[in-house]
Formats: C-alpha cells, sequence, structure tokens
C-alpha cells in the first residue's frame, strides 16, 4: 500500500477546507428579496435544522471555491459556493456565493448573494485585484459575473 504525502501547500489547502467545512455561515432563511439572514455552523459542509425543513451544503466540487486576497489586507480570503434548500427533497434550492476574510487567521464569513437555483459553471471561481468571477453556463451561453466586498456583504458589480 502506497501513502499519499502532502506537500505543505496541499496540507494548508486542506486545512483551509477544513475549516470552511465547520465555519459560521450568514444565510437566508428564506428566498424572498429581503430575507431574514440568521447564522449557522456547518458541520463537515453541512447543517440540518431539527425540523428538516431547512438545509446548508457547501458545494464540494473542484473549482466552485477560490483563494485570494477579497479586501486587499494581505491575508488569504476565499470565495465559496453553498446551496439552500428549504425542504428535505431539494425540490426548493437556491445558490448562493459568500466569502470568508482571512481563512488562515479568525475565519469572518460575510452575507452572501444569491447567484439562481441550480446553477452550473464552465470553468473554476477565480479572485483577482479583490473581485471574484463568476464563470456561469447555461443551455444557450457562457458567460461571467463579476463580485467584490462591500462591507460585510458581497455584491454584484452588474
Amino acid at each position: 500500500m502506497t501513502r499519499e504525502v502532502f506537500t505543505p501547500e496541499k496540507r494548508a489547502w486542506c486545512n483551509r477546507w477544513k475549516t470552511l467545512q465547520n465555519a459560521t455561515y450568514t444565510v437566508p432563511t428564506n428566498f424572498e428579496p429581503n430575507a431574514e439572514y440568521i447564522t449557522v455552523t456547518l458541520n463537515n459542509g453541512r447543517y440540518q435544522r431539527e425540523d428538516s425543513r431547512f438545509f446548508v451544503e457547501l458545494v464540494n466540487e473542484k473549482g466552485w471555491l477560490a483563494f485570494g486576497d477579497l479586501n486587499n489586507d494581505g491575508k488569504e480570503d476565499v470565495a465559496a459556493i453553498f446551496g439552500v434548500s428549504l425542504d428535505p427533497d431539494g425540490k426548493k434550492v437556491a445558490t448562493y456565493l459568500t466569502a470568508v476574510l482571512d481563512i488562515d487567521g479568525k475565519a469572518q464569513a460575510l452575507t452572501p448573494v444569491r447567484l439562481g437555483e441550480r446553477i452550473m459553471l464552465n470553468n473554476s471561481l477565480t479572485i483577482n485585484n479583490s473581485r471574484i468571477t463568476v464563470p456561469f453556463l447555461t443551455q444557450t451561453e457562457v458567460f461571467e459575473r463579476f463580485y467584490v466586498i462591500d462591507g460585510t456583504t458581497v455584491k454584484s458589480l452588474q
């Protein structure tokens, strides 16, 4: 049996992923335009309310998170995507983009922005010049949308 030996960079990435999977996030309680937001703490990337009518899950797909400096403080931040479901069957689902500032220090999740229902990406999320790029893919087009940090909120530039 061969045992994989992680490089320091891979270990750092895994530690950051573990931090994200068990972090506290600000999430909407419904899909209305002026939704109330609450904080939930994920356990291994998931949260389920006791009544089984509210779920949050961090997307665990290659390219659906990006590391970089979002607020020009020289510290590593993260852009990540999570889903919220209002029913146990996953029929009512929305997808959100969030940012977690200072992932290696005191991680602080910001208020997310809704991306849509069940979205698809054409490529990986990226962070460049304090801007998050989300490369969307639909049945008819490929396009990018850009997001920035505005105080404690992720905000679309479109």
